[in-house]
C-alpha cells in the first residue's frame, strides 16, 4: 500500500499538474506515475479560512487514484476556498496494475483502511479541524 504521509512538498510537487475534465485523459495522464495527486492538493501549511473551517479529504474508488478520479473537481474547490486533501491507497505489488507500475487501489480495500484513517488523521492534526 502507498504512504498516507504524503510530503509537505506534495501540494508542490502537484501544483504544476494539469487539471483534466475527462476521465479518459486523467487516467492516461497518471499511468505509470508514482503517487499521482490533483494539482493545488495537501497544502500542509495553509490554515483553514473561517468561511470553510472543514477541510475537504478526497478518497478514490477501486483500481483508481486521486489523480484520475479528482483531477478536475479538487483545484476548483481550492480555488473556491476549500482546502482540499487526497491520497492515493489500496495499491498492490502483485496485481497486474500494482504500485510499481502505477498508482492504482488493486489490493483488498479493508487493507487501507488503517493508512485513510491514519491520513484522516493527520490532516485533522495539520488543520486543527475537528471533522
Amino acid at each position: 500500500m502507498t504512504s498516507p504521509a504524503a510530503s509537505p512538498a506534495g501540494a508542490a510537487r502537484s501544483a504544476g499538474v494539469p487539471d483534466h475534465r475527462f476521465f479518459l485523459s486523467a487516467f492516461l495522464r497518471s499511468w505509470g506515475r508514482h503517487d499521482p495527486l490533483p494539482s493545488r492538493v495537501n497544502d500542509w501549511e495553509t490554515p483553514m479560512s473561517e468561511e470553510h473551517p472543514v477541510p475537504v479529504v478526497l478518497l478514490h474508488g477501486t483500481w483508481m487514484n486521486a489523480y484520475g478520479t479528482w483531477s478536475y473537481i479538487a483545484p476548483k474547490l481550492v480555488a473556491r476556498g476549500y482546502r482540499v486533501f487526497a491520497l492515493n491507497y489500496g495499491g498492490d505489488d502483485e496485481s497486474l496494475l500494482g504500485r510499481r507500475r502505477c498508482c492504482f487501489a488493486s489490493g483488498p480495500l479493508l487493507d487501507a483502511t488503517e493508512d485513510i484513517g491514519r491520513f484522516i488523521d493527520r490532516v485533522l492534526e495539520a488543520t486543527g479541524a475537528e471533522k
